[in-house]
């Protein structure tokens, strides 16, 4: 599991997604927002999600940073700032879906015949939040490179740590580590603190 940190700043940290799916796990107050686009930056086309925006009453799914939004619904408090909440987002069959963790329908759907490839996640947090995002599966590898972090680096600095050691031979990348003090890796990244705490390698785009 990968901990980043976001600021109080819509300022997107993008990097790239090799799937359909996108689960995550945020802690904040409100405004969880994440960008779809084809490109490593703010690109038009693009989609954007925000999740617990207007002071944590609603969520909306945004074309192309134009209003109005293309998908609104009431979502009140369905954030924490004190505890890390689950959500899923899928994209396919010119459809974005956006559901919460242990929840097989989803709260926001979006449907565009002209739906570009996605390739692209940007993750941020604002108005007033700040953020703790939690990642797994292959999202370990791509915020690893996000952040410039080799996995040598991580194997050399840590030796015999079992994350370190997940992380450095593909080979274990099916085994669960426990989340303990041994198992706890502190990258400093260019927009905060990156944290491993345990590593757990797994295709997340069975979403049933």
């Amino acid at each position: 599991m990968l901990i980043v940190d976001t600021p109080d700043r819509l300022e997107y940290q993008f990097f790239p997604v090799n799937n359909f799916a996108y689960t995550f796990k945020i802690k904040a107050s409100n405004d969880a927002h994440l960008a779809l686009t084809a490109q490593p930056g703010v690109s038009f086309p693009m989609y954007e999600v925000f999740i617990g925006g207007w002071r944590n009453t609603k969520s909306v799914i945004r074309q192309n940073c134009k209003k109005p939004d293309v998908v609104e619904v009431l979502t009140p408090g369905i954030l924490n700032g004190n505890e890390y909440r689950g959500f899923w987002i899928q994209w396919c069959n010119n459809t974005i879906s956006v559901g919460r963790e242990g929840e097989a329908a989803a709260f926001m759907i979006f449907h565009d015949a002209h739906m570009f490839p996605i390739q692209y996640v940007g993750i941020c947090t604002g108005w007033g939040a700040s953020g703790s995002w939690k990642f797994e599966g292959e999202h370990i590898n791509q915020l690893m490179k996000k952040h410039g972090v080799s996995k040598m680096m991580l194997y050399q600095a840590h030796g015999s740590n079992p994350a370190a050691m997940a992380l450095a031979n593909p080979a274990t990348t099916h085994n669960t580590f426990p989340s303990d003090t041994s198992s706890k890796i502190l990258v400093p990244g260019s927009s905060g603190t990156v944290i491993i705490n345990h590593v757990t390698i797994q295709n997340n785009c069975n979403l049933s």
